[in-house]
Parts: C-alpha cells; structure tokens; sequence
C-alpha cells in the first residue's frame, strides 16, 4: 500500500508521505514536513514548517506542533485520555523546536513551550503546561494538569539493585 491523504488536506506541493501514511481531513503540513512509514495524522492536526515525524507515530485531532518539532519513532501525541473526567479537551499545542522522544505518550489539552525535550517513554497527563525549554527525562510519568516552569528538568528515578540481592 502507498500512502492516503484525503483529498481535504493542506499540503506543501513538495510534500512526499513515506509508504503507509494515512493523512485524515482537514489537516494542514506547512513546507518542509516529513514523514516516517506507518504514521497516521488524525482529523485538524496541524504540523509547521520543517516538522519531522519518525516510524509508527500517531497525531492526534486537533494537535498543533510548532516549527521545528521532532517526534520520535512510536510516539503517540494529543492522544485523548482513555477515561475522561468529564471536561472536554482540547488539542495538544507543541512550541517551535521540540522533541518528542520515541514510546512517548502525550494525552490532549497539553500546552507545551518551545525548544522543550521530552525524553523516551515519557507519559504526559492531560492538561498539563509546560513552560520553554523544560526537559523531562526518559521514562518520567507526569500527572495530569501539572504546571512545569521554564527552565525547569526533572529526572527519573534511578534504582540500582545489588548483584546478589539474596546474601544481601
């Protein structure tokens, strides 16, 4: 199979989907966007100019990455919380030059800063705001609604298990 993109979509001329690309209605791909093989890029999303999206990566409705955003291999970003508190949320809004490492889960009505990197892994609560340049490190889970300042890194939690926990 090639790639799908309806026919609704606003796209750069010079755009070329990897094999595999389902690209939904109404989507906008500003110029210098691309693609990896088997991406799927739901219904309102917008990607700006020089978005890159690696293998496997889902965008969500309504998501609006800014210039610059990198999203690794398997991420899946503005995804809707699979219970929800009964609000209505809003699509997720990425600032210019962010990263989105790879297994990354971030869930919609997220608002994140520019030039922010959010390591492998990472499980970003609904709702939460992230100000520039904030770097979460692989594998943290951040709870809905958290407000991160600017500036700001927050690291893993690090175990290290004896060798011989048994003689211990």
């Amino acid at each position: 199979m090639s790639a799908y993109i309806h026919p609704t979509v606003l796209k750069n001329p010079s755009y070329s989907p990897a094999p595999f690309t389902i690209v939904d209605e109404g989507v906008a791909l500003f110029k210098g966007v691309v693609t990896g093989s088997f991406v799927r890029i739901r219904a309102g999303a917008k990607l700006r100019e020089g978005c890159v999206l690696g293998d496997h990566v889902t965008v969500f409705e309504n998501a609006d990455l800014g210039a610059g955003c990198v999203v690794a291999d398997f991420a899946a970003v503005g995804r809707y919380p699979e219970i929800a508190d009964g609000e209505p949320l809003a699509g997720l809004i990425v600032g210019e030059g962010t990263l989105i490492g790879s297994h990354t889960i971030v869930l919609a009505g997220s608002e994140i800063g520019t030039e922010c990197v959010i390591g492998d892994g990472v499980i970003l609560g609904q709702r939460c705001r992230l100000g520039d340049r904030v770097v979460i490190a692989a594998g943290v889970v951040v709870g809905p609604d958290a407000h991160i300042e600017s500036d700001t890194a927050i690291q893993g939690g690090t175990g290290i298990a004896e060798k011989d926990a048994a003689s211990a």
